[in-house]
């Protein structure tokens, strides 16, 4: 009797726990509902990429950052003097700001090489058009599940070269042997 009363509990637990899971997270196929596509999480770069070349849309960036949106590069925080540990950007606001004072007279052009996604996650591989060094980086995207709203932006880029572009010629690299 002690085992029938045990296994009537555990189906019991078991049926409520499948009633109780979130039944609209899949579709048909089994996929997350809220899953980026390969051509939404290619949009949501060529945005990224956007805020930081000629012709930045604040409005674009509105609809693209989360309202808690946060940035961090040891890299850019290294060429303006801070911790590398330290939040490079930490609001939305703040990104918008900084993206039409730096993109006002810029002549960037981001080619991006790689790239890959998840569910809510977005990392590529990125080249500037700069010379005579070339400048690549590597920018990590964490997304809202459900909006793909830029929720954090990691990047980093080898910050060498973008020195000696900007004339620093002690940041050259040595000739290859």
């Amino acid at each position: 009797m002690l085992q029938l009363k045990t296994l009537l509990l555990y189906a019991i637990l078991f049926a409520t726990s499948i009633l109780a899971y979130p039944g609209d997270q899949y579709d048909e196929k089994g996929k997350e509902k809220h899953c980026l596509t390969d051509r939404k999480a290619y949009d949501i770069i060529q945005r990224w990429v956007s805020f930081f070349q000629r012709g930045f849309d604040p409005a674009v960036a509105e609809r693209t950052l989360a309202e808690d949106f946060i940035a961090q590069s040891g890299g850019l925080n290294f060429l303006s003097g801070r911790d590398a540990t330290a939040l490079t950007v930490t609001s939305r606001a703040q990104a918008i700001e900084e993206a039409l004072i730096n993109t006002a007279n810029t002549t960037n052009v981001i080619t991006v090489l790689e790239w890959f996604h998840n569910c809510d996650n977005i990392a590529f591989h990125w080249s500037l058009n700069s010379s005579p060094a070339v400048v690549l980086g590597v920018d990590y995207l964490v997304l809202e599940r459900r909006t793909h709203r830029i929720k954090k932006n990691f990047s980093e880029f080898n910050v060498g070269a973008f020195l000696f572009n900007a004339g620093f010629p002690e940041c050259q690299a040595p000739a290859p042997t």
